[in-house]
């Protein structure tokens, strides 16, 4: 997932311009998250954490002309210069990340779809249903659904699976124990399959 609030934004239209070259055409979706962590990261970069969704709104709102090659005014370049990216390139399809109601609204008028990650399918369900309720005062096509699951697949049985994946999302993303173990799945395939249908995220997606 991609963070724009982190970077300087025509900096980040720059770099996805060229992964757009390098991939070549229609080969990159790219997903834009709020991005979290502690203040001191934003503030080793140069930003405040605090105007993460401001500059994340203003980041999706500009790209299209940054990437198009039309001389663009940015807020955070120096003297407000308007930036003019040479060779044009196409807006990739966006997933926006995000369960937050603000992130919903986010993806309604500027994503192509929506990617949720650290939900249960059951949260997801809720949230896609929040989602439709949202105007969409844009005239788009809705978003389409897509989420991300944290899950370990073993051949056999494997006692404590769960537990260790937990972990590692612990480890990695400094979630609460309780909340990483509820979103953990582990098992044999039909054991993840049988997890996965007893939720009710069919219905929405």
């Amino acid at each position: 997932m991609y963070v724009p609030s982190l970077r300087p934004l025509a900096w980040a239209a720059k770099q996805i311009a060229s992964l757009q070259h390098i991939a070549g055409s229609g080969r990159l979706r790219l997903g834009v998250g709020l991005g979290g962590g502690p203040a001191e990261k934003y503030h080793a970069a140069g930003f405040r954490r605090e105007h993460r969704a401001r500059r994340t709104d203003e980041f999706l709102r500009l790209l299209p002309g940054m990437l198009g090659g039309q001389p663009t005014p940015v807020p955070d370049a120096p003297g407000s210069a308007a930036i003019c990216l040479r060779p044009a390139m196409p807006v990739p399809p966006l997933l926006i990340g995000g369960q937050s109601t603000a992130a919903l609204r986010r993806a309604v008028c500027f994503g192509d779809g929506r990617l949720s990650g650290f939900q249960t399918p059951r949260e997801f369900a809720a949230s896609a249903a929040r989602l439709r309720e949202l105007p969409d005062e844009a005239g788009r096509t809705r978003p389409r659904l897509g989420i991300c699951l944290h899950a370990a697949i073993s051949a056999r049985p494997a006692a404590g699976l769960a537990d260790m994946t937990a972990a590692t999302m612990q480890a990695m993303y400094g979630l609460p124990a309780d909340r990483a173990r509820q979103l953990a799945i582990a098992g044999t395939p039909s054991r993840v399959a049988t997890h996965l249908r007893s939720t009710p995220t069919q219905e929405h997606s």
